[in-house]
């Protein structure tokens, strides 16, 4: 998997070389979808938001509110459920 770094840095990349990470990236994701049972719900978010603010706040209640709903998501690497509050 690529890195932040590798992803914000802008120097000059073979195109087609970087189009093909990013689609191994999407089939990769994609896999780990399909292997969810379902139903299940996804919330994306961003490893940036600071701990201290209030969008870092509503991510956890909103997971929070799902997994005592029972869409309690796999923790990453795992086929588990098992959120982490």
């Amino acid at each position: 998997m690529a890195t932040d770094r590798q992803i914000l840095e802008r120097v000059p990349v073979e195109l087609d070389a970087h189009v093909a990470m990013i689609a191994e990236e999407f089939r990769l994701g994609f896999e780990e979808v399909d292997r969810v049972p379902r139903p299940a719900v996804t919330v994306f978010g961003s490893a940036r938001i600071p701990t201290w603010s209030d969008q870092y706040e509503l991510a956890r209640a909103c997971g929070r509110a799902l997994a005592e709903a029972g869409e309690a998501p796999p923790e990453p690497g795992s086929e588990r459920p098992g959120p982490r509050f």
